[in-house]
């Protein structure tokens, strides 16, 4: 009986443990995904550089690459891709584009970052594909 008990007491050990950290991976994943607009708003600065002062740019992009270690440490990533095969699971097609120079189905441009948390996807990657 008493061996039962320390066994059925071990378990409940490691089931807690274990809820414990899906809850802590759970409140992580959703703080970081609250900050990717943020991100969104830091990219679109960047694409128009020459509508900023210099010291103005290198200001703002030190402070987005601070930011964005500091969210790769817990566990993001962004997805890589350019010149890759759309993939309806990983991608969101917004626009279609006729190319001949581009196989049909290849991404062309990503409109908006899609982003991993610790390897699972947080949001697909918004992007144009080639027909």
């Amino acid at each position: 009986m008493l061996q039962r008990l320390q066994a059925e007491f071990i378990n409940y050990k490691k089931r807690v443990q274990q809820e414990r950290l899906e809850w802590y991976s759970s409140a992580v994943k959703d703080t970081i995904s609250q900050f990717l607009p943020v991100l969104d708003t830091l990219q679109l600065y960047f694409q128009q550089k020459n509508q900023h002062k210099e010291h103005e740019f290198n200001n703002m992009k030190i402070i987005y690459d601070q930011l964005m270690n500091i969210l790769t440490l817990a566990g993001l990533e962004v997805m890589k891709t350019e010149n890759c095969a759309f993939n309806p699971e990983w991608h969101e097609a917004v626009y279609v584009e006729k190319s001949t120079e581009i196989p049909s189905g290849k991404i062309i441009k990503v409109w908006q970052d899609g982003y991993l948390f610790k390897g699972k996807l947080l949001r697909p990657a918004k992007v144009c594909i080639a027909e």
